[in-house]
């Protein structure tokens, strides 16, 4: 039997959904598919705990990419505020007497080192 290619976090995810609505047992569904059950139930398992910590799929995560501010606050031009948002969600509203010594560790602390 010839070994069949890695499925992708996203491609789990549609099988466990197809899953959950089947009603079927993981044994039964799995195996109707050509899939190790323990593996279906684990990505079962592990899209929840995925769920529950608020990310995303490995495949949608996207590496946050950040450059350094050139500009001083005269950039802002009229505007009296801006906002980053961060891949996880977060949102730092910075404005044109934000310290960023301090906007450089609240993107830290939030995860974006």
């Amino acid at each position: 039997m010839a070994r069949q290619a890695r499925a992708s976090a996203l491609e789990w995810k549609s099988r466990v959904d197809s899953w959950r609505r089947s009603g079927e047992s993981a044994t039964s569904f799995a195996s109707r598919h050509g899939w190790n059950a323990k593996t279906l139930w684990w990505w079962g398992a592990e899209l929840e705990r995925r769920a529950s910590r608020g990310s995303r799929p490995a495949s949608a995560v996207q590496t946050p990419r950040f450059v350094e501010l050139v500009q001083g606050p005269e950039a802002f031009g009229e505007a009296a505020s801006l906002e980053l948002v961060l891949s996880l969600g977060a949102v730092v509203r910075v404005s044109k007497t934000t310290d960023l010594g301090l906007l450089r560790a609240v993107v830290a602390a939030v995860g974006g080192q």
